[in-house]
């Protein structure tokens, strides 16, 4: 395992070389319920994205990556980031650092940095044009709303009441395990290879 860049582009690129699957643990990609969440964002059921926003704890390279590698699987490639802030909560080499993002689908992403050593969290909270949905208690749940007419002002639109479910990632690492078996014996495409670090 690495942290470096380059010795990270040196991997991949050897890995190509040679032509061995490598299977990334994005745990999020092999959650069904986000699989199905993505498709519906791809199919326009929500409309475009208005803003979202991703608060992590415990390191950028640590639980940081695995926030905007969810909102890349989500909203496609990066295409601006700005770092604004940075929080020693977990190591000197792997701070929880705050920024401002851009992807295909999503003008405005902001990356909040929360402190671990005050308590864990990982909530991912999209509002789109249609309604708005959050994913929280570390990533175990989901809460859905709709816009409706709003009930006291003419004229006017508001959220619905939230409806919360359960998400799949308590199977995500089974799902992952199952993904390598496929791929080894029935040529499956990895869910997350090296080609998404």
């Amino acid at each position: 395992a690495t942290t470096s860049v380059r010795k990270t582009e040196e991997i991949i690129s050897l890995c190509h070389q040679v032509e061995v699957p490598v299977l990334i643990n994005f745990s999020f990609r092999f959650d069904k319920m986000l699989k199905e969440f993505k498709k519906d964002i791809s199919n326009g059921i929500y409309g475009e994205v208005i803003c979202a926003s991703g608060t992590y704890s415990k390191g950028i390279k640590h639980n940081g990556s695995h926030m905007i590698d969810l909102a890349r699987y989500l909203f496609g490639e990066v295409k601006n980031i700005k770092s604004l802030y940075s929080i020693n909560d977990y190591t000197e080499e792997d701070k929880t650092v705050a920024g401002f993002l851009q992807f295909d689908n999503c003008k405005q992403f902001h990356l909040l940095a929360a402190n671990e050593r005050k308590y864990s969290i990982f909530e991912l909270d999209v509002l789109f044009e249609k309604g708005r949905v959050k994913l929280f208690d570390s990533g175990f749940k989901i809460l859905k709303q709709n816009v409706q007419e709003d009930s006291v002002y003419a004229g006017y639109f508001s959220l619905s009441n939230s409806k919360v479910e359960e998400t799949d990632l308590k199977n995500a690492l089974l799902n992952t395990v199952n993904n390598a078996v496929e791929h080894i014996y029935k040529d499956e495409p990895l869910v997350c290879n090296i080609s998404d670090v």
